[in-house]
């Protein structure tokens, strides 16, 4: 009897998933798909914000552009120049300390210069920002 009765029980199983699984018979209300663009930024929405906001903010962000950028390529003579000194023999710790210094000085204006214009936003618009990567979790890299 036992013989009969599991499979007998499996086979219903069977039957009877695809079925619990079935679509309702509603149709589901259509969503329209978010137009993704490079590194998942929104393509052509402005995130919920009216256009002046998104004009404020942009004119914010643009105010800044041109000091990161001087500090961006200032940083990466640096770490080429960093670079260069660890390759180097008879190069002096004091030599490569200061250069890791000078470079930390200029990520530090990076981030307060990041950090104002973030600040600015908010105090114009009432709206935070979040930093420029802010994925809302971590996510872990292998093999960088």
């Amino acid at each position: 009897m036992k013989k009969l009765i599991i499979p007998s029980v499996m086979a219903l199983s069977l039957i009877a998933a695809p079925v619990a699984m079935a679509m309702p018979d509603q149709p589901m209300p259509h969503q329209p798909m978010k137009q993704m663009g490079p590194g998942g930024k929104m393509k052509g929405k402005h995130h919920g914000l009216s256009k002046e906001q998104h004009q404020q903010i942009k004119s914010i962000i643009m105010k800044y552009r041109d000091q990161k950028r001087q500090l961006r390529q200032q940083a990466r003579v640096l770490r080429m120049q960093l670079d260069g000194k660890l390759v180097t023999k008879g190069t002096s710790w004091d030599e490569i300390a200061a250069t890791v210094k000078q470079l930390n000085d200029i990520r530090g204006q990076m981030f307060l210069l990041k950090t104002q214009a973030r600040y600015e936003v908010f105090q114009k618009t009432g709206i935070v920002v979040p930093p420029k990567g802010h994925r809302g979790k971590r996510h872990m890299r292998y093999g960088r």
